[in-house]
């Protein structure tokens, strides 16, 4: 059988894979090589072989494969959908008991600093809403929408709220109009800030899936989820448990193991493209995905 797969990125990311500096897709093009592949470097938008690899774009048919980052450098996933929801990880169980009193802080405090800053963590008393778009819209992966997850905590706790829009979303002046109308009905919640300073100072934080939930677990920050995601296993999630007991578990006192759910998450479900080992983990998974891959 003659080993070829197209590889959809960019020219300016191609150059990156080739000359080594986009670390990840490098070590991945060398598994591939090393096990006799021919790579077919073609356009994002470009017609894809039956055995393909995409940068961003959704792959086609049961041998394509997405690279994404997953949540920080150097940590990736080789993944059948661009859905985190759908990826393996989401289906894993997580052991939540047996680990190691200080399994995952280095790890912890190193990711803390890329996703959150250098700033101190604290506990201020208020809930950090972090809101994504289309706030009127309850989509597919979703349990409910963001404008009605705000109504139900406001009706579920006491908590003062502060929130955050996404930066890179654009609104709908009817969906903003919304949110401005709940925070002058409820006066505890406020609009504004910046994201990554509120993750550090909040109690927890609540959101349908974003991935400031997953940087707050860098600082010790237990999370509400109300859509599907990836990271769901130790947080509180409305899709996979229900609005009642996702509630109950949010005000529990005792708090995850954090710091070990982090190695589990990326040391031992993700690949390290820094690792010397990141060639053979990557074969791998290609393999795990059933792409030939003997020598």
């Amino acid at each position: 059988m003659r080993r070829e797969a197209s590889l959809h990125v960019t020219e300016d990311m191609r150059a990156g894979i080739v000359s080594g500096r986009v670390r990840s897709f490098a070590r991945l093009v060398q598994a591939l090589e090393d096990a006799g592949w021919r790579i077919d470097w073609r356009a994002p938008d470009a017609p894809a072989l039956p055995y393909h690899i995409t940068d961003t774009a959704p792959p086609i048919g049961p041998k394509g494969l997405v690279l994404r980052r997953a949540y920080a450098e150097p940590f990736f996933r080789l993944e059948r959908s661009v859905h985190r929801w759908d990826w393996e990880v989401a289906s894993l169980p997580f052991p939540q008991r047996g680990h190691g009193p200080h399994l995952g802080e280095g790890l912890a405090a190193s990711l803390r600093r890329k996703l959150l800053g250098p700033g101190p963590v604290s506990r201020e008393g208020f809930l950090f809403v972090a809101l994504q778009g289309r706030l009127s819209e309850a989509r597919s992966f979703q349990s409910m929408s963001p404008l009605d997850m705000i109504e139900t905590l406001l009706d579920r706790d006491p908590r003062p709220l502060r929130a955050t829009l996404h930066p890179r979303e654009s609104y709908s002046a009817q969906d903003l109009e919304a949110l401005d109308a709940i925070c002058h009905r409820f006066p505890r919640l406020t609009l504004g800030g910046a994201s990554p300073d509120m993750v550090l100072a909040c109690e927890a934080v609540v959101t349908q899936n974003s991935a400031l939930a997953f940087a707050g677990y860098t600082a010790g920050k237990p999370a509400l989820l109300f859509a599907r995601c990836d990271f769901h296993h130790i947080a509180a999630s409305v899709p996979r448990d229900g609005v009642d007991v996702a509630l109950h578990q949010f005000g529990q006192s005792e708090p995850p193991p954090f710091n070990a759910y982090l190695h589990w998450f990326l040391r031992r479900h993700a690949i390290d493209a820094s690792a010397e080992d990141a060639v053979d983990r990557f074969a791998a998974r290609l393999s795990s995905h059933g792409w030939p891959m003997e020598k």
